[in-house]
């Protein structure tokens, strides 16, 4: 079994910069198409460098953060996913992804790690958040999706458990979603 996760791209913006550029841009198209624009682009994800914090910019990368288990919807419902793109079935040594998702302010959390355990047709999957944890910053009470990929490759037959663990969405308990993948010769 091999594991890779794709890199975060999104954290050297800040959400306003995001913000200012998409509202000009929707403005100028909204204004040609219908004349009038009311037009307002809900939070972005990802740590940014900087960010501006009613009394002026802080420097993101001086404020304190911890490494904490991510936060997960053990429904998996189509609203909040915490899995998607997991095959049913795969071929043995076929490699794929699957995306991991996890919830957050979207300006205090950030995809970290995930820790991969294997034993007798259980993939273990730990998924990990940074979280900015120092007290000079607000973070923002929204649950934004922070998202990673895994690619996977199970190089035996047979049904296997993936199993997602993380913190409970609501409850903050350690929780987990079970979900499986037969492998066919």
């Amino acid at each position: 079994m091999e594991l890779q996760i794709s890199p975060v791209l999104n954290k050297y913006r800040t959400c306003n910069q995001i913000n200012r550029g998409y509202s000009r841009m929707s403005r100028s198209v909204l204004l040609i198409l219908a004349g009038l624009v009311l037009f307002s682009l809900p939070g972005c994800s990802g740590l940014s460098d900087s960010t501006d914090h009613g009394g002026g910019e802080i420097d993101v990368s001086d404020l304190e953060t911890e490494v904490m288990p991510g936060v997960i919807n053990p429904s998996n419902d189509s609203d909040r996913p915490s899995f998607q793109n997991l095959p049913d079935q795969v071929s043995v040594s076929e490699t794929f992804q699957v995306e991991l998702i996890t919830y957050g302010s979207s300006n205090c959390i950030e995809p970290s790690t995930t820790e991969v355990e294997s034993s007798d047709h259980t993939i273990t999957l730990r998924v990990y958040d940074e979280v900015i944890v120092d007290s000079q910053f607000q973070c923002s009470p929204d649950a934004a999706g922070h998202s990673r990929d895994v690619s996977l490759t199970l190089n035996e037959p047979g049904t296997f458990e993936i199993i997602l663990i993380g913190r409970h969405i609501s409850s903050g308990e350690e929780t987990s979603i079970v979900k499986s993948v037969e492998v066919k010769e």
